[in-house]
């Protein structure tokens, strides 16, 4: 998975920040969206549809992993800078 961050334009830390703030806004509008829809999930189970219900399940599971993913990609951001300023101490100190 991180092939194809490194392909796009840009510090390496910085596309990881960037595509996990990109998965946190598109989990939480998932996660929002499922619960507005909340209004349609109750009057779809009194009508006996459960279309709806599973919908919201969906919607609200699919924004959960991805806001895990979003998770994952700064924790290597964040692994990436450690390893970076630990890199760059270390030519300093050499020089």
């Amino acid at each position: 998975m991180a092939d194809w961050i490194e392909t796009i334009a840009g510090e390496a830390n910085q596309k990881y920040h960037r595509a996990a703030l990109i998965l946190r806004t598109l989990a939480w509008a998932a996660i929002c969206w499922a619960a507005l829809i909340s209004v349609f999930i109750w009057m779809g189970a009194r009508a006996g549809s459960y279309a709806w219900f599973w919908g919201a399940i969906g919607l609200f599971v699919g924004g959960v992993i991805v806001l895990g993913i979003a998770s994952w990609l700064q924790a290597q951001a964040a692994k990436r800078v450690i390893v970076e300023t630990a890199n760059k101490g270390r030519d300093v100190r050499a020089a």
